[in-house]
Order: structure tokens, then C-alpha cells, then sequence
């Protein structure tokens, strides 16, 4: 919906609506294929095709509360006549914030025979997601260190550095449930075997804890042939060194043996997908090989 604002530098005014009891100011737009950013994607195929529709504003605060969008006449070979695409928002309150976001959408297509498909998502238990920053000074020195009194020397320790390319398995522990996970949940898992570098120094022993957040949550109903699957994305952030936590990164390796999951691989964080109805997920042993940060 955000390529309607940025392939119109002005949208006119056509005046006032009364949708659901409530009054609103509507300004419509058209947009020639040449210019169009609208892509309508049927299976494999991807069309960008022209559109048009409107934006409703509410006339008290200015808040967009509807955007809709109709495509053109789609190619014969995509099978389908039409697209229409609407997009509700609402206020949700955040923190000390009143923030915009989405509250419904929904989508119909009109094949070449008449049938008309809709669909509806909606947007509910929205959370708040506090971001995470580390300050650290591990960087060249630029002068001497000041001389540092003998008992607190004892206690300095150099910062831990795990490099890239060391493998190693854990298990996550903490439990990622279908009816409450959500992107941004913190996740904690436990190493079943030491991280050792070349040397076979020990860099974190088993039993350390690695802390990280999902990344991704989602879950895919059945439709035809396809089955129902849920999407878990996996990104650690750091792990236990002693008293202190220390950045790091790492990636899944693929097995092949592990029935119903199907992994996909990205350097830094990792994706698991999950073919069943529900998920209950706690105690998933897994092998990873650690990561650039």
C-alpha cells in the first residue's frame, strides 16, 4: 500500500463518505502501468499492473483509516480478471505513544469464470518491542592505559572473541508456543557441547546459555494442496561468558534428518519451518557453527 503515496505526488480530493457511521474525506488516484510500483503476484507469476482506488482520512485527526487499491485487467494467463486490495488502520496505544498501524486487510480476485476469492487478516495482540543496545570499547587504543592499582588488575579480563566457523549444539529451552509467541520474544537456549577454537581451547563451556529473539512468527493455514506450516526465525544475540554476556552470532546447519523441519539459512540468523497444526516447541536440539557478529 506505501507505493500509492510514494507513485502519486498528489492524490485530489473528492469529497466526503459515510462508511460504517462514520464520516471521512476521501481522495481518489489512478496510475498508468508505465509509472505503477503495484505488484500483484499470482503463484509464480508476478504482474505490475495499473491501478487505482482511494485514501480515507479522518477529517478530525488527519489519521488514514482506509486505503484501497483495484488493479486493471490482469493477463489472460494469470488466470484472473481483477484484484482489489483494502488496508484499515486504527491507533494503538504504545508506551507514551498513540502509534498508526494497520488493524485489518483484506484482498479479493475475480478468476476468468466469475468466482470471486476473498480473504481477511487481521492484525491483534500487537506487542511492544524495546530495541537493545551494548556499548562496548574494544577498539584500538588511542593512548597508555593509566596504571591501574595491583587488585584491580587481577580482575581485568580481555573481552571474548569467538570467531567465526566453530561448530556446535544446542538446545533451546525456552518454550515457543503457537497460541502466544510472537516476533521479538526474547528466546534462550543451552549449548550441549563446548564452542572450542582451532587450539581446542574452550571458549564457552557446555551448559552456557545463549540468548537471542525470534525473529520471525508466523503460521500458514492449510489451503488446497499445501499444507499448514508455521515459520520460526532464530537469532542469537549473545552468550554467557562467566559473570558477563558477550555478542555473538551463529547459523544453523542443515540436517536432513529432522522430520517435519525444514531449515533455511541465512548468515546470522536462521529459519525453521514447521509442518504441523500446532507448535509446542520446547527442548529442539539443533547444530549451528558460529557466525561473524
Amino acid at each position: 500500500m506505501l507505493s500509492v503515496f510514494s507513485d502519486h505526488v498528489a492524490i485530489p480530493y473528492q469529497g466526503e463518505r459515510k462508511i460504517a457511521g462514520r464520516r471521512l474525506l476521501e481522495c481518489a488516484y489512478q496510475t498508468a502501468e508505465a509509472s505503477s510500483q503495484y505488484g500483484v503476484r499470482l503463484g509464480w507469476l508476478r504482474f505490475t499492473t495499473a491501478y487505482e482506488g482511494s485514501v480515507f482520512l479522518d477529517p478530525v485527526t488527519s489519521d488514514v483509516v482506509r486505503v484501497t487499491a483495484r488493479s486493471a485487467i490482469l493477463p489472460e494467463q494469470s488466470g484472473y480478471c481483477q484484484v482489489t486490495r483494502q488496508l484499515d488502520y486504527a491507533r494503538l496505544r504504545t508506551g507514551a505513544l498513540d502509534a498508526l498501524i494497520p488493524r485489518e486487510a483484506s484482498s479479493s480476485a475475480i478468476d476468468r469464470d466469475g468466482t470471486e476469492l476473498d480473504y481477511a487478516s487481521s492484525y491483534a495482540g500487537c506487542r511492544e518491542y524495546l530495541g537493545e543496545s551494548m556499548l562496548r570499547f574494544d577498539g584500538p587504543e588511542i593512548s597508555p592505559a593509566p596504571t591501574m592499582p595491583a587488585e584491580a588488575s587481577n580482575l581485568a579480563q580481555p573481552a571474548l572473541i569467538i570467531p567465526a566457523g566453530l561448530p556446535f549444539e544446542c538446545r533451546i529451552t525456552t518454550l515457543i508456543d503457537s497460541a502466544t509467541a510472537a516476533a521479538g520474544d526474547p528466546i534462550e537456549t543451552t549449548l550441549r557441547t563446548p564452542i572450542t577454537d582451532a587450539s581446542g581451547h574452550v571458549l564457552a563451556a557446555a551448559g552456557s546459555r545463549i540468548h537471542g529473539r525470534l525473529m520471525t512468527f508466523a503460521d500458514h493455514p492449510r489451503s488446497g494442496a499445501r499444507r499448514e506450516y508455521y515459520v520460526v526465525g532464530v537469532q542469537f544475540r549473545s552468550i554467557e561468558s562467566g559473570p558477563t554476556q558477550v555478542p555473538f552470532a551463529a547459523t544453523l546447519v542443515n540436517e536432513k534428518d529432522k522430520k517435519g523441519i525444514r531449515l533455511a539459512l541465512h548468515p546470522g540468523a536462521s529459519t525453521l519451518f514447521f509442518y504441523q497444526k500446532e507448535l509446542h516447541l520446547t527442548g529442539l536440539d539443533t547444530k549451528w557453527v558460529t557466525a561473524a557478529r
